[in-house]
């Protein structure tokens, strides 16, 4: 079990892609979601954190999604591990945050911090 955390930012890291510690089958629990916009117009915004690898695959929202707060930083804590996704990992992952509305970067978007915990299984699962 490995954990892994990212910095994506507005200025370097959104649509980018990360390098990870493990490839090939992999259990995929999101831990926690850390984002900050500077939006003080008390608005909040669904928010997705859209993947080539981290997505649900029979879902009306494919992507990681959550409601930015309108007057501070917002937190997904899944410290039950209830997003628990399985892909095959190449090694990398690919991040771009977006407002779910627009489908582009929110506009006011700072940073967002993802924590992941992977882990490399040998079973077989379906992947679309």
């Amino acid at each position: 079990m490995v954990l892994v955390q990212f910095l994506i930012t507005k200025d370097d890291g959104n649509n980018k892609e990360f390098m990870l510690p493990v490839s090939g089958k992999c259990s995929i629990r999101v831990l926690k979601i850390d984002y900050f916009d500077s939006d003080n117009t008390y608005h909040c915004f669904p928010i997705q954190i859209q993947s080539d690898i981290l997505y649900f695959p029979y879902s009306s929202t494919r992507y990681l999604t959550f409601l930015s707060h309108p007057s501070h930083a917002s937190t997904m804590d899944s410290g039950f591990k209830e997003y628990n996704l399985y892909a095959v990992v190449p090694g990398k992952i690919r991040l771009n945050v977006v407002n779910a509305t627009t489908g582009a970067q929110p506009a006011n978007f700072e940073y967002c911090v993802l924590t992941l915990e992977l882990e490399q299984i040998n079973r077989d699962f379906d992947v679309e």
